[in-house]
């Protein structure tokens, strides 16, 4: 019954990765390139970004911030974006090789277009951490996320980056500079 009540948790964690895409596009922008970065830093995690992003920190959908990349040529209806979710995995005996195979599975099963690029075990900050990058269709846009998590005694960090695949050569550097620079806190 417990597994079962964590596995909805984790499903819950995809649809509001999912939520997060289709937001109406809230800030315009222009996709210069961006010579400075922002940091914020807190208890539970830092991260470093172009200050072209907007930020968002409120709470929204249960998240710890999401960031809205700058618009990429004609797309004014979807956000692309980065946010952060972490999830109580405290009681579940969940370590990281677990919690990736259930999202995996997860993934699947509610996303049948997902295309698995990548799922790898890497290493940063003496932190092992998963990254997956993948592919899916939804409502008619072909997006692309990369999500990369740790898991630590009580909480799973997840971070995922969503666009466009049709922006994926411009915002691939910036995403990747962003989440390079993610650092989660709670372990520590």
């Amino acid at each position: 019954m417990r597994f079962t009540s964590f596995k909805y948790s984790v499903l819950s964690v995809f649809l509001v990765l999912f939520c997060f895409q289709f937001s109406l596009a809230q800030s315009g922008g222009d996709s210069d390139a961006v010579d400075s970065l922002k940091i914020v830093k807190n208890a539970k995690f830092e991260i470093s970004y172009p200050d072209s992003w907007r930020i968002d920190q409120s709470g929204a959908r249960g998240s710890e911030f999401i960031l809205y990349l700058p618009y990429v040529g004609d797309n004014v209806t979807f956000s692309e974006n980065i946010n952060l979710l972490i999830q109580d995995v405290s009681g579940y005996d969940m370590n990281l090789q677990a919690y990736t195979d259930l999202s995996v599975n997860q993934l699947k099963q509610m996303f049948p277009t997902t295309k698995i690029i990548t799922n790898e075990r890497k290493s940063a900050d003496g932190l092992d951490y998963q990254r997956m990058v993948f592919t899916a269709t939804q409502k008619g846009l072909n997006l692309k996320f990369e999500q990369r998590y740790w898991v630590f005694s009580t909480n799973a960090y997840v971070i995922t980056a969503t666009y466009l695949e049709s922006s994926a050569a411009f915002q691939e550097e910036n995403v990747k500079l962003a989440l390079d620079a993610f650092k989660p806190l709670g372990g520590k």
